[in-house]
């Protein structure tokens, strides 16, 4: 019984991610062309954070159903980073030299997945879950 729970439970965890990632993408269309011009290690320090964001918004996700307002006020916030991130690359497409663009980049991935881990502490904790905290992290 609790080997079915078990598969159950990861196969909607894939299910959900790779839905998310592609629903993501879709969004995100023109933006895979300009990182790819990026240089290779700007590229893995962006996906760095960028893997650390989508496991604790996934994490939010998962929270009790009484987050829901707060769940989409974060996906608002998380809306204005990516268009922060969007205005970044297409400024650093005018100006490559610029390594200030490049640092705000960075910047502006590390701060979404500060900001995130942070909510997710914050919340995980006021929904006094013992179990929840050490099964999400």
């Amino acid at each position: 019984m609790r080997l079915r729970f078990f598969v159950y439970r990861a196969a909607a965890v894939l299910i959900t991610g790779l839905l998310a990632t592609g629903i993501w993408l879709s969004q995100n269309r023109s933006e895979p062309d300009l990182r790819a011009a990026l240089p290779a290690e700007i590229q893995e320090t962006l996906a760095y954070y960028e893997n650390m964001s989508q496991s604790k918004l996934y994490r939010l996700k998962n929270l009790p159903n009484g987050y829901q307002e707060t769940l989409s006020e974060i996906e608002s916030d998380l809306k204005e980073y990516d268009k922060e991130q969007h205005r970044l690359l297409e400024e650093w497409k005018k100006y490559p030299e610029d390594s200030r663009i490049i640092h705000a980049l960075i910047e502006n991935e590390r701060m979404k997945a500060e900001m995130l881990n942070y909510l997710f502490t914050q919340l995980a904790i006021r929904t006094d879950g013992d179990v929840l905290l050490n099964g999400l992290n």
